[in-house]
């Protein structure tokens, strides 16, 4: 007998260009108590961002195996923590980032041009990027990709784009001041 699953896969918002006739989020029509998310870029927008995609898209009766990366392992615990009511299977946290951020050897490089130069950051990409065609980004993407022995698979061009990079940024530093302490009891509950 052959199974199906069905797979999600939620990025993060804003790490894309969204077509000119989509949202970020839309909520379902029906889900009258939806609200506006604010600050749907920063992390705490992030986590409200997956809450959304997961009420408005997958039924209720399905049980869900979380897999979070990096910083999404932070974000699935919070969204395990802030909807108890997800029928959730089991989680799967691959190389969590779930603590003391900045003070990690990357963190402490990172933190300063994320926290104090990123508008300096937003102005250069503007003037690099904006005006690249998309072959010379496609071509500095699949470089850089090679030095770190990464394959792609899909085309990444978006993430050059100013209003990513900008998003990225945007949400780096947020991680970098407010992922300080692990969270315990969400690891426990969990």
């Amino acid at each position: 007998m052959k199974s199906r699953f069905p797979v999600w896969i939620i990025s993060h918002a804003g790490f894309s260009v969204t077509p000119k006739d989509k949202k970020v989020l839309a909520a379902p029509q029906e889900e009258s108590n939806a609200q506006k998310i604010e600050d749907v870029y920063g992390l705490n927008g992030q986590i409200e961002h997956k809450i959304a995609f997961l009420r408005a898209h997958v039924p209720k009766d399905v049980k869900l195996i979380l897999i979070g990366h990096s910083v999404g392992t932070y974000m699935t615990l919070h969204v395990m923590k802030r909807v108890p009511e997800l029928p959730v299977a089991h989680a799967f946290l691959l190389f969590p980032t779930i603590e003391r951020m900045s003070e990690s050897p990357n963190g402490k490089f990172a933190t300063p041009f994320l926290c104090q130069f990123r508008y300096l950051l937003y102005a250069t990409s503007y003037l690099l990027f904006k005006p690249c065609p998309e072959v010379i980004k496609s071509f500095i993407i699949q470089k850089l990709m090679g030095q770190m022995n990464i394959k792609l698979e899909l085309p990444l061009t978006d993430i050059l784009q100013p209003f990513c990079l900008a998003n990225a940024a945007y949400l780096g530093s947020q991680e970098m001041v407010q992922i300080v302490k692990r969270d315990d009891d969400i690891i426990k509950e969990f």
